[in-house]
């Protein structure tokens, strides 16, 4: 959570939306440890891969 929010950061500046999100971005981190899984992939036995999308365009051939 440090990397979201310093240690000389005052906690009660921080809204329950931030720790929302950033607790949503930790629990979707692929770890080493789990085999490149996210503790969320481990803990529901789900596989959540997120990808750039490529913007819509004509595909040339």
């Amino acid at each position: 959570m440090r990397q979201y929010f310093p240690k000389d950061m005052a906690l009660t500046d921080v809204t329950e939306e931030q720790v929302q999100r950033a607790v949503e971005r930790l629990n979707h981190r692929p770890r080493k440890v789990l085999g490149f899984r996210s503790p969320h992939e481990v803990l529901f036995g789900v596989e959540v891969r997120y990808t750039k999308l490529a913007l819509p365009v004509a595909l040339r051939t």
